[in-house]
């Protein structure tokens, strides 16, 4: 249960802040490539963990 909530809090704690450093120095599109760099990653490490059971 600790790790379900905590899954749900911490990308409203991280992306807000994650938005406010990127986008007025890079713009859009950088937040856009850090998103699509993330999701990336996060489905290596689903991927990678359903290959260990």
């Amino acid at each position: 249960l600790g790790i379900f909530n905590l899954t749900n809090t911490t990308p409203g704690m991280v992306m807000p802040w994650l938005t406010v450093l990127l986008v007025p120095q890079f713009g859009y599109s950088a937040l856009f490539a850090v998103f699509a760099a993330l999701s990336l990653a996060s489905a290596g490490l689903l991927a990678s963990s359903y290959r260990r059971f």
